[in-house]
């Protein structure tokens, strides 16, 4: 599980999770990535999000994540800037309840995926996902 955590500043995408370009078994299963803020990366890189997923990976769940100010840099070519990237065969990922603002390029992109990824209809609104997201309130006297 990756949960609640403030990912920033990063030279490419906050979270990445599966690795292969193909929607054949593999060892990624199972991930939970939920609760996370996640804003002002990618500076050197692209082609990337803020949360990145490859491959299959059965039973992940992609959830209440608060994905924000991502913005091209000069450097970075064409290849697209996201919120969150299912890349090459990501499939059986449910994408459920995340909040994106300030994307310039794609809030969601979906890249040659596997049929059976999820995207059921918003459950928490926006306002509480983006309240739930990053450290918890115990922990947010760290923050520099």
């Amino acid at each position: 599980m990756i949960e609640h955590n403030e990912l920033t500043d990063m030279q490419y995408s906050g979270v990445s999770v599966g690795w292969g370009w193909a929607n054949v078994d593999n060892v990624a299963r199972d991930n939970v990535v939920r609760y996370n803020r996640v804003w002002n990366v990618l500076h050197t890189e692209a082609d990337g999000g803020g949360l990145y997923t490859l491959s299959r990976q059965p039973g992940t769940l992609l959830a209440e994540n608060y994905i924000f100010d991502i913005v091209r840099y000069p450097w970075l070519g064409g290849y697209e800037i996201n919120g969150i990237f299912l890349d090459e065969g990501s499939n059986l990922i449910t994408v459920l309840d995340n909040v994106y603002e300030n994307i310039d390029d794609a809030d969601l992109r979906v890249n040659v995926p596997g049929p059976d990824n999820v995207f059921p209809d918003a459950t928490v609104p926006p306002a509480a996902v983006v309240a739930n997201s990053g450290l918890e309130p115990e922990y947010q006297d760290i923050r520099p």
